[in-house]
């Protein structure tokens, strides 16, 4: 299994655990920021360099794939971060590559999915 995954649910005080999706995935494949409401997951193969994970305050992001942005400086899930932080996730349509993200915001109680422009990933 290669991928996003997650549990989100309309009441934001309601608890999620990933437990039952995260069985059997190695330690080292998974990253869950969790709490109440959301849990958003990543599983990709050991050797996976271009799979991140970003928290800053309230937002939450992990990214898989690769993609080329016009700041190139940090890795995707930094690069998301800051562009979500920002409030400037336009800027993705510039993106060159093949990538997902998901975006979770505790304070607003907020999933946000993106892909590529071809939704190829």
């Amino acid at each position: 299994m290669i991928g996003l995954f997650g549990h989100y649910r309309r009441d934001a005080s309601a608890p999620v655990s990933l437990d039952a999706m995260t069985k059997g995935l190695p330690d080292l494949a998974v990253h869950a920021p969790a709490g109440r409401g959301c849990a958003i997951g990543r599983a990709a193969h050991a050797h996976e360099a271009n799979a991140g994970l970003a928290n800053g305050g309230a937002l939450s992001v992990l990214t898989l794939g690769e993609a080329a942005l016009p700041d190139d400086g940090d890795d995707l899930a930094a690069s998301v971060l800051r562009l979500a932080e920002a409030d400037d996730l336009e800027a993705l349509v510039e993106a060159n590559g093949m990538f997902c993200a998901a975006i979770y915001d505790s304070a607003g109680h907020r999933l946000t999915l993106i892909t590529d422009r071809l939704a190829s990933f």
